[in-house]
């Protein structure tokens, strides 16, 4: 700990304020002092000090001097400048004389900051036992429920693959948010309604002006009923991946036609099966003297008019019920 340095300051000619905490003779009164005024720069520690010697340097050239001596605390902590243009203050003591400049604070300010910080930790510690508590509900409502939490912060957690969002309000009551990965395209109205019709059948709204859809935010009472509400969310938003794959299906079955050659085909795979071939790791089909390649078979087997046992490379390629319905064929039962 610095006493008050002034009391330490020596009397050098060859520094360049004329002061110095490390060599020359004891300042023992105001007529020791250089003319010029002097203050004294205490900081709390010689990476401190440095700093602000480095950002005196830029100051030279304006008649600020300094003298810094590191090596002993004093010497580390106290950088003393030197104003040469202008006079020493008027005074009958080195204390009015010479300005001390406390960057670092005194010990007064030490123990005031060490107890706000002891207060705030006290504090703090408090807040984070009060939502222990508080969440303890929830917790136990997700371990009953075999749930595992992705993410937990003091009024909040996130579980269901970081699906959803479960917020204490207040009480027994909790906010529960269930994101959606659903996306508007261009043209896909239709879809979209469909997903707005399945969230609302199980009680819960999408909100369909928005790009991203996401549940609205639903606030219920008790922890178990926000986790089931959690998990009733998440198995409506797995439901959109069926309404999809269904509307998309049925999407691409408008672009199917029965053309001359693709009849011709399924009615030789029902007379006489389909042949298979391999040119070049290439699948080939040919029935009723129609030759069809991958993605022509692909388009097939995706209608439903064909089943295949391999997508790249099957062995059985053969005609289904549908395929016999869309080439107006009797059905497999009516045909034996």
């Amino acid at each position: 700990m610095i006493d008050d340095p002034r009391g330490h300051l020596l009397r050098n000619p060859q520094s360049a304020t004329g002061l110095s905490f490390v060599e020359g003779e004891p300042v023992a009164g105001v007529g020791d002092l250089p003319e010029h005024h002097v203050e004294i720069h205490v900081f709390r520690d010689a990476d401190r000090a440095q700093c602000f010697v480095e950002g005196l340097s830029y100051a030279k050239a304006n008649g600020i001097a300094w003298t810094w001596e590191p090596g002993r605390e004093i010497g580390n902590r106290c950088v003393v400048t030197a104003r040469l243009w202008e006079d020493r203050p008027a005074a009958e003591t080195i204390r009015d004389a010479v300005a001390l400049v406390e960057h670092a604070g005194n010990d007064w300010d030490s123990r005031a900051r060490a107890d706000r910080d002891r207060e705030r930790s006290a504090a703090d510690a408090r807040d984070r036992e009060e939502y222990r508590v508080r969440m303890m509900p929830l917790r136990d409502a997700y371990a009953e429920a075999g749930v595992k939490v992705d993410q937990a912060a003091l009024d909040w957690t996130r579980a269901f693959e970081g699906r959803v969002v479960i917020r204490h309000v207040e009480g027994d009551r909790y906010e529960v948010e269930c994101g959606s990965s659903i996306v508007r395209r261009d043209g896909d109205d239709a879809l979209i309604g469909q997903y707005v019709a399945h969230a609302e059948a199980g009680g819960y709204r999408l909100d369909p002006r928005d790009l991203l859809h996401d549940f609205a935010p639903v606030t219920v009472e008790g922890a178990a009923e926000a986790v089931a509400t959690a998990r009733r969310m998440v198995g409506i938003d797995d439901g959109f991946a069926d309404i999809a794959k269904r509307y998309w299906h049925a999407r691409f079955m408008e672009t199917m036609r029965v053309t001359p050659n693709i009849r011709k085909f399924l009615t030789g795979a029902a007379e006489k099966g389909v042949r298979i071939d391999f040119v070049r790791r290439n699948v080939q089909a040919r029935a009723g003297g129609v030759l069809l390649k991958r993605s022509d078979i692909a388009r097939l087997v995706r209608a439903g008019w064909l089943s295949s046992d391999h997508e790249h490379f099957p062995k059985r390629i053969e005609l289904t019920e549908a395929g016999r319905a869309a080439a107006g064929l009797p059905s497999a039962a009516e045909a034996a």
